[in-house]
């Protein structure tokens, strides 16, 4: 998917959320903080206004786990190389080795929260200033130390090359320092509410002296970190294996050894995880449909983490006069109907479009917002064509492409819904590559443009909107690839950028999005649901909300711990 595969060229700064006072104890230390199934701990966590502390000092004690055993994994593509942090794409793959070979200073959780990893707490000295305690008595898989010299080291690589598909997401630190051995500053150019966010994302911490032995070669034949599992192998296009890490800091992993699978046919995945050949598979609506009654099976719906949109050009040299009118462009929005492509395109496994913030950022979810009804609404279409001057409709160009696998279903069923009103709609069936090229390159003109958009891999309203809406960034790859002039929305991406307070991050949030859709810039169509399918074998497996984390099987601050059942 087009906009996905470049979310990671993110040029952001993100602003992050002020840090609540929370005193975690007992049994929501368990739910919160990574102490796993059965798992106890010594010392609990707590933050305060100024700083977020986690120890976490963990035994097993639950019978009911059982350790060792091989868990196989299918999923539909490779995004290339998926060991080096400062290199890797988004993709089940990447995200995988990234959540379980290295570990970063902050994590999410299940909930979207940023909770302490490497990092056991921080200050927030100033708006822009961060002191992090790191942990202490870590290595890397390969017994290097880990300590404040390797994070600045890992960091400073990233901030050093501009090349970098990491470099944006960081772009906002100006200096990063160790104060001493387990202890680091940040101090950033402006304020940030998704600092602590960006850190949690892609930003693991890698061993300097790995980096510097393996040279090329780090990153596609070794990568060494300091999680729970060692990189053992990747074989493009084929599979990634990775075996338990028995010098791990943390408690012990409980399934030995991940082997992921490239399989592209979404039937062949299917038919491996009923025949038990594998224990875990990505799947599509239509195999998740089927396999739904299959007794032994356990299909799986993750939170949306993204949305299937119809951009609208409005860029007056390019595309035409009636897309210009924000009437006509509402008009477009009442005559789809969007329940009924989630119905009979995405069999019920998605949730029909509001605005750009999709359900998986919690924060900023607001069903409230919806201003065109999700049925759609022929009737007061026309009304808007008739005030915009166009009684008698209009013609428009649909140019689509295999961005998601039901592309050309969803693209004739937007064309008839548009008929309905007036709008004769023709569609432009392009190649990946020649629509990745007219919509993100500008290699062609358009009018309405099918593709999906998961904003830049930071879980927030800003990670979703910031870059995709702002009039600053016409002509950078994809970043507003509508062409949105509108000085007014530019200005509020420009506060939620540098705003880091909850409240006013969430009331920007819905002022510009109620803007957005006020001016029909394009159509959220609907939120797909992620969806995989598991056996019963598999316990305590939950989809993590963020796409860059693909299958978290082991990650004790985050409460993740999966193991096989006999």
């Amino acid at each position: 998917m087009i906009l996905r595969l470049a979310r990671a060229v993110a040029r952001t700064t993100q602003v992050v959320a002020a840090i609540v006072v929370i005193v975690i104890i007992g049994s929501a230390l368990y739910f919160l903080y990574g102490v796993g199934p059965g798992q106890t701990t010594t010392t609990p966590i707590t933050t305060t206004s100024t700083s977020t502390t986690s120890s976490t000092t963990v035994t097993s004690s639950s019978s009911s786990v059982k350790y060792g055993g091989t868990l196989v994994i299918d999923v539909a593509v490779d995004k290339g190389a998926p060991g080096d942090p400062m290199t890797v794409q988004e993709g089940p793959i990447t995200g995988t080795v990234q959540q379980e070979v290295y570990e970063g200073l902050t994590a999410i959780d299940f909930k979207g929260n940023v909770v302490p990893d490497l990092a056991v707490n921080w200050t927030k000295v100033s708006s822009t200033d961060y002191v992090f305690n790191l942990r202490q008595g870590v290595k890397f898989q390969d017994g290097t130390p880990f300590n404040a010299s390797a994070a600045v080291f890992s960091f400073t690589r990233i901030l050093s090359n501009n090349a970098s598909v990491r470099h944006g997401q960081v772009s906002s630190i100006a200096s990063v320092t160790a104060l001493s051995n387990y202890k680091v500053e940040f101090k950033l150019k402006e304020t940030s509410s998704d600092f602590l966010e960006s850190l949690a994302i892609g930003e693991g911490i890698v061993s300097p002296t790995a980096v510097k032995a393996y040279g090329s070669q780090y990153g596609s034949q070794h990568a060494v970190g300091t999680g729970p599992y060692s990189f053992v192998e990747w074989v493009q296009n084929d599979h990634v294996t990775l075996q338990a890490n028995p010098n791990y800091w943390g408690p012990k992993p409980y399934i030995q050894t991940i082997i992921v699978k490239v399989v592209p046919d979404a039937s062949v995945r299917s038919l491996q995880l009923q025949s038990g050949q594998v224990q875990i598979a990505e799947l599509s609506a239509q195999e998740g449909q089927r396999l739904s009654s299959v007794q032994g099976l356990q299909v799986l719906k993750g939170a949306p983490q993204e949305f299937i949109t119809i951009s609208i050009d409005v860029d007056p040299p390019y595309t035409i006069q009636p897309l210009l009118n924000p009437l006509v462009r509402q008009a477009i929005n009442y005559a789809i109907n969007r329940s009924a492509i989630v119905q009979f395109v995405a069999l019920g496994y998605a949730v029909p479009g509001i605005g750009p913030v999709p359900p998986s950022i919690q924060c900023c979810w607001n069903p409230g917002l919806a201003m065109y009804p999700a049925n759609g609404n022929i009737t007061k279409a026309k009304q808007l064509l008739t005030q915009a001057g166009y009684p008698n409709g209009l013609s428009v160009k649909i140019l689509t492409g295999p961005f998601t696998p039901n592309y050309l279903q969803v693209t004739q069923a937007v064309a008839a819904d548009l008929k309905k009103a007036g709008i004769n709609a023709t569609i432009d069936q392009e190649s990946f590559a020649t629509a990745a090229g007219v919509l993100l390159s500008g290699n062609g003109t358009w009018q309405l443009g099918f593709h999906d958009w998961g904003g830049i891999g930071i879980p927030s309203s800003y990670g979703f909107m910031g870059e995709f809406y702002n009039q600053k960034n016409i002509g950078n790859f994809q970043w507003n690839l509508q062409h949105i002039r509108d000085s007014n929305l530019t200005s509020m991406l420009d506060q939620l950028r540098v705003t880091d307070d909850p409240a006013k991050v969430k009331s920007l949030s819905d002022a510009i999005q109620t803007r957005i859709l006020q001016q029909g810039y394009g159509v959220i169509l609907y939120y797909p649901n992620i969806l995989q399918g598991e056996v019963s074998a598999v316990q305590n497996y939950e989809i993590h909300p963020n796409p860059w984390y693909g299958y978290v099987i082991f990650n004790p601050v985050i409460g993740a711990g999966v193991w096989l059942s006999p």
